[in-house]
């Protein structure tokens, strides 16, 4: 136990503080095998080390962390307490690149390498599978991000197949929408509209029930220094802003923005460069 602290600490210690930015965030760190809270200031208030690289994570209603990590051959979906103590833990072969906490309690995650997500119960069984309509060969690049929908519906970036599908709660497809770029995710907004993040497309893109793009955020529109590479995830915040993440990877780690907040008319509230390759972001609450 005391090595565990003590590693905690070094691994705190270790992240450098940077820019001023106004929210709390939880922040999944590819490159540098971390989970972190960052605080306001920039100081890292808690930081859990991970094994290998995370792709996506929340911080849940009970102060838990809920991620999934890659490395030795499998991916590792884990709840852990703020004193790094892991409640739940479940195993995927290869890799797992999508978890969400659900609100009966399961956790929904990708099982790319089956083509399939999977729904989990609390004692680690599989209570549902939804089988993925993928062309896609091998594990890497068959999803990224999935969400289960209030209707009980999926929405699933599908690399592989440059799409953004979705399924219906019984699994069958139930929309595909050609995105020519490895889309990451798609969120929908409570207009009905999708907000998309195209990956390599490097670029944002909002279009109604119909297909009709009415909003974009082009390679083009972000500020100079961004260095843009993938756009892993795009978020409509309540003030009608979007925050967006550019993946520094493939050799860009540390040359560019990492992080930024537009206004509907492209204009930047503020930006996050340091020496992170954030892959996912979470708006925290303020300390109690």
């Amino acid at each position: 136990m005391l090595f565990r602290l003590l590693a905690v600490l070094v691994a705190v210690s270790c992240i450098p503080a940077g820019e001023a930015i106004p929210y709390r965030l939880l922040i999944g760190d590819f490159l540098n095998h971390a989970i972190v809270i960052r605080e306001r200031d920039g100081t890292i208030s808690w930081s859990q080390p991970t094994p290998g690289t995370v792709f996506d994570g929340e911080a849940l209603a009970n102060g838990n962390i809920l991620y999934c990590e890659n490395g030795g051959g499998k991916g590792t979906i884990k709840e852990v307490t703020r004193d790094h103590q892991v409640v739940f833990s479940h195993d995927i072969p290869g890799e797992c690149q999508s978890v969400q906490r659900l609100a009966d309690g399961k956790t929904l995650a990708s099982d790319p390498g089956s083509k399939r997500l999977i729904e989990i119960d609390a004692k680690g069984e599989i209570a549902k599978t939804v089988t993925l309509n993928s062309g896609g060969k091998g594990t890497h690049l068959i999803t990224r991000i999935a969400r289960k929908q209030s209707d009980g519906g999926y929405l699933v970036g599908q690399v592989a197949d440059q799409a953004i599908v979705g399924y219906k709660a019984d699994g069958t497809e139930e929309r595909r929408i050609p995105m020519k770029s490895q889309a990451h995710i798609a969120r929908r907004l409570a207009n009905g509209n999708l907000l998309i993040a195209t990956g390599n497309g490097k670029s944002v893109v909002e279009i109604d029930p119909a297909g009709a793009t009415v909003w974009t955020f082009a390679t083009t529109d972000f500020p100079a220094g961004t260095n843009p590479e993938w756009t892993v995830d795009a978020q409509r915040l309540d003030n009608g802003n979007t925050l967006i993440i550019n993946w520094l990877g493939h050799g860009k780690h540390g040359k560019g923005i990492s992080l930024l907040e537009v206004t509907p008319d492209k204009q930047v509230v503020w930006t996050l460069g340091e020496s992170r390759t954030v892959f996912f972001a979470q708006i925290l609450a303020e300390k109690p």
